[in-house]
């Protein structure tokens, strides 16, 4: 069962506290500051009690950042409170949110019909104290993703900002004994894509100063906010493409954007290497999925002058070939594609549906996907979807020739485990019915071929 739906009889019953006395003009902190003495207003039902952080004098303090969409944060709630039943009046708890008190109720309104196997996360939610709408903290310790803990020490002297597989019990009773502890803190670079040589270095001062540069990096954490994975720069009276600003992107992907300016689907690609998983991790399993990003994504940077016969991309491509030891170039190559044909020119009857849809059908025999007034490109686009799920460098060419419009079901999908169960053979069946063939074949298309060893 998902964690956001255990998540709505949790939000009922939860212990809040509600900051007052935040204001924007707080500073950010840095490891060893003591932090302000801030008065909370504390909420137990329909009690309510004043305190200050001055109160848990001498009490480790943990702080966890959590959201209404994050369910490893609420997963995690019923570990925080083992601890804190664990270690007693010696620690201090308490979960923030940004959240309002309206968001936590919409949230729990939605997902009121789903609570079975909710009693851990509801007990954990009706124990642990609550910051809600919280600004200030946020502004004091800059977390970088939800889910991370800060550490405050008895004496209100901010000690580290951890990921939560830190927060462990050896670790606070090491803590609490005033033994060494390795808490691991996130480092919170400040990203600006406008300028990427603050990824170097945000003290540069050198920056005016430069007027031709390109940069490879790996994988770096972007800080507080939302930051785009592509930007680009133009010349404002010639045009002409000079900055080119990608953040965590795959090598293919860097590629793919040397070559075409654009992201393509994996088919249009040809890897001619020895170990492909170095551009492409083909599995569902979140965990697998970050790691692998980890060690697989990077960032580049490009800046040249406006003038002159330099160009972007082409610098672009002979970077990443240096970088990553590849040969790339973009050619028509003999490869293995799906054809959807028609069995028989003109069997395809027109459509005479009142109007166009794409819907989905429960029946017995599973999901079906209804296309109603249709052109072939929409029928493609699914089956298109259904085959990246089988072999993601495999292409759909249409070569049915139709131009009309028609109507049409074929097996449609809610997942990738549905869609992984139907097969070319299935397809085919459901095709025939309206005139329509699916075979594999080989013809000449365009690719991008990445070569090395």
């Amino acid at each position: 069962m998902k964690l956001t739906n255990l998540f709505a009889l949790m939000v009922g019953l939860v212990l809040t506290v509600n900051a007052y006395a935040q204001t924007p003009a707080t500073k950010p902190l840095t490891i060893g500051e003591q932090v302000p003495d801030l008065t909370y207003n504390l909420h137990i039902g329909d009690e309510e009690e004043n305190i200050r952080l001055s109160d848990f004098k001498g009490k480790l303090i943990l702080l966890d950042f959590w959201g209404v969409d994050c369910p490893t944060c609420i997963q995690e709630m019923p570990h925080m409170l083992e601890l804190q039943e664990k270690f007693k009046d010696r620690i201090k708890v308490i979960l923030v949110t940004q959240d309002s008190k309206e968001d936590i109720a919409i949230l729990w309104k939605n997902l009121a019909h789903s609570i079975e196997n909710a009693k851990k996360y509801v007990k954990a939610g009706s124990r642990l104290p609550f910051i809600v709408s919280d600004t200030t903290l946020r502004t004091l310790f800059r977390p970088t993703t939800l889910g991370e803990h800060v550490w405050i020490d008895g004496d209100r002297l901010f000690r580290a900002l951890t990921h939560p597989t830190t927060t462990i019990a050896a670790n606070i009773q090491d803590f609490l004994d005033g033994k060494k502890v390795k808490l691991y803190n996130v480092e919170t670079p400040h990203i600006s894509l406008s300028d990427p040589l603050t990824w170097l270095d945000p003290k540069n001062k050198l920056q005016d100063h430069v007027a031709f540069y390109s940069l490879i990096m790996h994988r770096i954490e972007a800080t507080i906010g939302w930051v785009p994975e592509l930007a680009i720069g133009r010349d404002s009276i010639t045009k002409k493409l000079t900055q080119i600003r990608l953040l965590n992107k795959s090598a293919v992907e860097l590629y793919e954007y040397a070559h075409f300016k654009d992201f393509v689907p994996l088919y249009k690609v040809l890897l001619k290497v020895k170990d492909p998983s170095d551009f492409f991790l083909n599995t569902d399993d979140d965990l697998k999925t970050y790691q692998w990003q980890e060690n697989h994504q990077y960032c580049y940077a490009l800046k040249i002058p406006a003038t002159g016969n330099l160009d972007a991309c082409q610098i672009m491509r002979q970077d990443l070939d240096r970088y990553f030891h590849y040969t790339s170039k973009v050619e028509y190559v003999k490869v293995k594609c799906l054809i959807l044909k028609q069995t028989t020119k003109g069997t395809i009857k027109p459509s005479k549906s009142a109007s166009y849809s794409i819907l989905n059908k429960v029946t017995p025999n599973g999901l079906v996907r209804v296309f109603k007034k249709v052109h072939i490109r929409s029928l493609m686009e699914h089956l298109q979807s259904i085959a990246a799920y089988h072999d993601k460098f495999i292409e759909l060419v249409d070569e049915t020739g139709y131009k009309g419009k028609f109507d049409a079901e074929v097996p449609g999908f809610e997942d990738p485990e549905f869609a992984k169960k139907i097969t070319v053979p299935t397809l085919q069946s459901a095709l025939k019915l309206y005139g329509l063939g699916l075979e594999e074949g080989y013809r000449i298309r365009k690719r991008l071929v990445i070569t090395g060893n």
